[in-house]
């Protein structure tokens, strides 16, 4: 995969679509971005199988791969080029990957691109790089706030690789 910058998309478009499937599901971590739509994506499923260093410590995020049969909710954004540069910073250790318009249901059938995690950091939870509780608060509130107890199950239930969580 490459990042739009380098395939030149920005320049081009005055907002990118990018579904967001974790974090950027809750509205107070995109203030600057706030145009979203609910919206399913299909044939990816969701996973905590990416690891990233924050404060120097590991940690378990979540990270998205193609899986045909599966699906998964969460919203796209419709983010103006004035913060897409903020947003490829925030989205470190993650890769632009296009989606094609019939795989995003939403009102409207449009392309968007995701954010998957680096390959080469691509590995399962454990006690060493645990999932943090305050990421997946802030992602359960997200869909919470997307979708009620049904977008909750949602999330629960179309996510792989549970494993341990930090009170951090």
């Amino acid at each position: 995969y490459l990042s739009s910058s380098a395939r030149g998309i920005h320049s081009i478009a005055m907002n990118h679509p990018i579904f967001g499937y974790g974090s950027l599901v809750h509205p107070d971590t995109r203030s600057e971005a706030p145009k979203a739509q609910p919206a399913i994506l299909r044939w990816w499923r969701r996973s905590w199988a990416h690891r990233e260093r924050v404060g120097g410590k590991p940690t378990s995020v979540l990270t998205v791969r193609m899986a045909p049969g599966s699906e998964i909710l969460g919203v796209v954004l419709s983010v103006p080029d004035a913060y897409f540069p903020t947003l490829e910073k925030r989205e470190t250790g993650y890769q632009l990957a296009p989606v094609l318009p019939f795989a995003v249901r939403t009102k409207q059938e449009l392309p968007c691109e995701t954010y998957v995690g680096d390959p080469a950091r691509r590995k399962p939870p454990e006690r060493e790089a645990p999932i943090w509780r305050s990421y997946l608060n802030c992602v359960l509130a997200g869909f919470y706030r997307l979708g009620g107890d049904e977008a909750l199950d949602d999330f629960v239930y179309s996510t792989d690789d549970w494993g341990p969580i930090l009170d951090d």
